[in-house]
């Protein structure tokens, strides 16, 4: 059965464009009943999904650096997309492939929620308290630690121990890839954080009273939370929309591809990008596409393929909003085939934190 959800593309006006709103294509218009069912499915792939990642991992910081890794992966930062996006649920922006950093952490604690953690989002506050960025906190043994899937990296301390804000300035210091984006951020800024939670993980009592504030149409203190600064998205460009009518199944064929690489089915969906490719999409779909192939080959062990369908999105599109990270996995597909020397090209002229931190485990870089 065909995917009922709405990718990431829809018409606007005479040209392809980048959306994150999941109303069904299937239905002539909005519908609760559709939301609800895409919420919940989403819900129980999340459950399924932490299991998998979690299944094998034996102490906390395995299990969240698994959690953490498959976000940052699956999720990559705004810089690697297209700009065009608002807040979206958890199931979405995963399916899309992209999104800020508040959105990375929520899909980040959905997943730690499901793997059994508390967990919910933190947003670092400037001294004037705006948000400049946001971040997760996972209670590990009655402390709250840090985790940032957006710049994907783990708080520890000097010992290689989880941390947490108490922690900072003090037995850990603020990882420098803060610094690397051009993020002004210090200890203050997670010291005054502002703790957030919302579905799933949000308590009952929290859900009752956040309803409640909406019907009655009560302010909430919840703020949306601005992009560090660094690398600027771009918008790349587009080419003409397919008719309507083949959009439409375009747009099911590549949530259908997306849902299977998601799930770790990593050979049908390989087949579905490469049926999209043999085709004339639109050109933001076809960025989109040939990142994800080239993370599907590699995911299924195929380190040549990989790097050739890298090579072909950098060919095609080398101004993509995605070439960081087109790059930076590249760098991991031409280590694993033995080309150190260029992984270490790629991930120098990715020069996103990951790559910085990258080249430090090569030995190839200053440590963070």
């Amino acid at each position: 059965m065909a995917a009922t959800g709405v990718y990431a593309w829809k018409t606007v006006g005479e040209r392809s464009a980048l959306s994150t709103s999941y109303s069904t294509v299937v239905a002539h218009r909005p519908s609760l009943a559709v939301d609800a069912y895409e919420l919940l499915s989403g819900a129980l792939f999340f459950r399924r999904t932490a299991e998998r990642l979690v299944a094998a991992k034996s102490t906390d910081r395995e299990r969240l650096t698994a959690l953490m890794e498959w976000v940052h992966e699956n999720v990559r930062p705004q810089y690697a997309a297209p700009a065009r996006i608002v807040p979206d649920n958890f199931i979405d922006i995963a399916r899309r492939g992209y999104g800020y950093c508040d959105q990375s952490a929520h899909v980040f604690a959905t997943l730690a929620h499901f793997a059994g953690y508390d967990v919910h989002l933190l947003f670092l506050r400037a001294a004037d308290g705006v948000s400049p960025h946001t971040v997760a906190e996972v209670r590990v043994d009655d402390r709250w630690v840090l985790v940032d899937p957006w710049l994907g990296f783990l708080f520890l301390d000097r010992a290689g121990r989880l941390a947490g804000t108490a922690d900072l300035g003090t037995a850990a210091a603020l990882p420098r890839g803060y610094a690397l984006i051009g993020a002004d951020i210090d200890e203050g800024h997670f010291q005054r954080g502002t703790r957030f939670e919302t579905f799933p993980y949000l308590s009952l009592s929290g859900l009752v009273l956040k309803v409640w504030r909406r019907v009655a149409g009560v302010p909430t203190v919840d703020t949306p939370t601005a992009p560090p600064t660094g690398p600027p998205p771009t918008t790349p460009v587009v080419t003409a929309a397919s008719d309507p009518v083949t959009l439409r199944a375009e747009i099911l064929e590549m949530d259908e591809a997306r849902r299977a690489h998601l799930d770790g089915r990593y050979d049908q969906a390989i087949a579905g990008y490469r049926t999209l490719l043999v085709r004339p999409v639109p050109l933001d779909m076809a960025e989109s596409v040939r990142f994800f192939l080239g993370l599907a080959l590699l995911r299924a062990g195929s380190a040549r393929q990989a790097i050739l369908a890298f090579d072909s999105a950098l060919e095609v599109a080398p101004g993509t909003a995605w070439r960081s990270s087109v790059l930076y996995y590249r760098a991991e597909a031409k280590g694993q085939a033995g080309d150190v020397d260029g992984a270490v090209t790629d991930l120098r002229a990715a020069n996103i934190p990951s790559a910085v931190q990258k080249l430090v485990d090569l030995g190839r870089g200053e440590r963070l």
